[in-house]
């Protein structure tokens, strides 16, 4: 579930874009001095790859980028210009996949928001923009994979955010500022497996995310904000455990979001956000064993997707997630002995499953859909005695295994994927020969340390299972 626009890089971007043009005067001798300035700012990024600066020499390293020497002594409005090319950058750079690049940027608008605020310490626009630097800087380590380094930033990001909220406890975008800070700061410790502090992180953020919607009830982006920090909630009360927190956090969450898009049918990230509830609703009351619950909310979530399916015809994921829901339906018709629909929903899944596979970016992943919904469908057979059917099912799941596991042969999934389906075809077969393959496989597995433990489950009973042959034919 994602925050919505107020954390997002490009419209900060442009928010401080047309702050700068508002410093533009009407005298034409002050607009060639902006646009001189501007020009230089645009010019500056080669320096980051060695060449020469219109600004002058590099002296001080910051996080690997040079600060301009001697623009501490420029005017403090020009330096604000440059923290405002660097951010412009870094996100230009973002678009464009250059995660470094990006990152070298926004690290240099932190030296330079790091200047202004040591100059005027009680700029509040300054300190915002150097939250904003922190932010930047946080996000791109984390998509890099460094979340503790990216925790840092959020965390001295929040630091400034908080002097500011506390400084003008009735500016709501402040306060706001805290409140997202604490659902991404939250999100990276859950990630870490500190679930204390990420659930501490969460509740804080709720609350002030809730004080805001009680001083503007029918503001609909607060009323958003409450219900993805319920939903964070409800993430990381599913993580340690506590269900009835989870539960109820998720549900409040999709009250919410029902509201929301019941006043706009046409916003996709809405609708997205109550597809993900219900599939969270779902999945916890099918493990709490109330099916009627679990199959109420898979029922709705396919109601979701369909729509979602109708805003964006081309969009895969939609679409996927469609053929995932029907999957869960099948599973929960099938634990309460609904055969038929189970069946039925099976085949839905796997329509759609098929037609992703043939097209797309997301064949791959539709491919073992098409798999798992194939042996899903095999063991409801296996399980109603149609061993023909299951036989039919697990084959044409095999075949397709063979094919991901010969194209990636590194990849453990695809392997344990092969696996699995020589055991099913070996199993209702009797096949011995396609058994021996698994064990051969799973050796190999074993060789490369790729063991899992149902990897290992399935290793011993092929060896219990040579041990009784032997036994036997002694």
């Amino acid at each position: 579930m994602a925050w919505p626009y107020f954390i997002t890089h490009g419209i900060k971007s442009v928010r401080f874009f047309a702050r700068g043009q508002q410093c533009v005067r009407s005298d034409a001798g002050s607009q060639i001095a902006w646009a001189l300035t501007i020009n230089a700012l645009f010019i500056q990024m080669p320096a980051f790859e060695g060449h020469a600066s219109p600004l002058g020499p590099q002296t001080a390293d910051v996080g690997a980028i040079s600060y301009p020497a001697g623009l501490e002594k420029k005017d403090p409005d020009k330096q604000h210009a440059v923290w405002l090319e660097f951010i412009t950058q870094g996100d230009l750079k973002r678009a464009s996949g250059d995660s470094k690049g990006a990152e070298k940027a926004y690290q240099a608008s932190l030296a330079v928001g790091r200047k202004l605020v040591a100059i005027d310490p009680e700029n509040t626009e300054w300190q915002r923009n150097l939250s904003i630097s922190f932010i930047m800087i946080g996000d791109m380590k984390r998509a890099a994979g460094d979340l503790r380094g990216a925790l840092e930033a959020y965390e001295s990001s929040l630091g400034a955010e908080r002097k500011l909220a506390v400084a003008d406890p009735g500016n709501a975008e402040w306060q706001r500022d805290v409140a997202v800070n604490l659902i991404k700061s939250g999100e990276i410790k859950q990630s870490i497996g500190d679930h204390k502090g990420a659930r501490e992180a969460y509740k804080e953020g709720l609350t002030i995310a809730r004080r805001l919607l009680a001083n503007d009830e029918a503001n609909q982006e607060w009323q958003h904000d409450v219900a993805v920090g319920l939903f964070m909630v409800g993430d990381v009360s599913r993580d340690i455990g506590d269900q009835k927190t989870a539960i109820e956090s998720y549900l409040a969450s999709l009250d919410m979001d029902r509201k929301l898009i019941s006043a706009d049918p046409g916003n996709e990230e809405w609708q997205r956000d109550t597809k993900l509830a219900l599939s969270r609703i779902g999945d916890l009351k099918k493990s709490l064993g109330d099916l009627p619950g679990a199959l109420n909310a898979y029922q709705e979530n396919a109601a979701v997707c369909h729509r979602l399916i109708n805003l964006d015809p081309a969009n895969a994921d939609w679409r996927r997630d469609a053929s995932l829901n029907f999957a869960m339906i099948g599973d929960v018709k099938r634990a309460a002995a609904d055969i038929p629909g189970a069946l039925d929903a099976y085949n839905q899944s796997l329509d759609v499953s098929h037609q992703l596979a043939s097209t797309g970016t997301t064949s791959k992943f539709a491919q073992r859909d098409v798999v798992l919904t194939l042996n899903r469908i095999g063991d409801l057979k296996l399980g109603t005695g149609d061993k023909s059917g299951a036989r039919e099912a697990y084959e044409n799941s095999l075949k397709i295994n063979r094919e991901l596991a010969a194209n990636d042969p590194q990849n453990l999934q695809t392997q344990s994927d092969l696996v699995a389906s020589l055991l099913k075809v070996g199993g209702v077969n009797t096949n011995i020969q396609l058994i021996r393959e698994a064990r051969v496989i799973l050796q190999k597995l074993d060789d490369d340390k790729k063991m899992t433990a149902q990897l290992e489950d399935w290793r011993d009973t092929i060896d219990k299972l040579f041990a009784s042959r032997e036994t036997v034919r002694r």
